[in-house]
């Protein structure tokens, strides 16, 4: 199946649904979809839309999720990257930086955490975004002492 031009599908997906809706729309996919293999049932809604509006039918997810292998916060798009699974503790992390990150960097993904107890499994594949990469870095520089 050839797929359609992927700006073109953002963009219509932006149009019809505004940004808070789009950006919502592409973080859940490159974050929480992939373990399921599917859209989510309020994805899948927004979707329709943006079939009847092109004009086009896409049934398997996988063809969509690479529609918007973007991220949502810098329009730049995804690299995958195998890191090494981190086993341990971990403090939780401040409800302000959550925001900050959720905000800035989404898509860094520059560790791949575990459980605290150690499992078969020594490396997970990560999406990320360079660009968050490079603003995580950079916000890190600036918060040393």
């Amino acid at each position: 199946m050839n797929l359609p031009e992927p700006n073109l599908v953002r963009e219509t997906l932006w149009s019809l649904y505004g940004e808070e809706r789009y950006c919502k729309f592409v973080d859940y996919i490159n974050s929480r979809c992939d373990d399921r293999g599917r859209l989510l049932y309020w994805q899948e809604q927004l979707w329709a839309g943006v079939e009847e509006k092109l004009g086009i039918h896409i049934g398997d997810y996988r063809d969509i999720a690479a529609l918007f292998r973007v991220c949502h916060v810098h329009g730049v798009e995804l690299q995958r990257e195998t890191l090494p699974i981190i086993y341990g503790y971990f403090k939780p992390l401040p409800q302000g930086y959550i925001k900050f990150e959720a905000a800035h960097f989404p898509l860094a993904n520059d560790e791949a955490r575990g459980p605290d107890w150690e499992e078969a499994a020594k490396e997970r594949e990560v999406l990320f975004c360079t660009a968050c990469r490079q603003a995580k870095e950079e916000w890190r520089a600036r918060r040393r002492y």
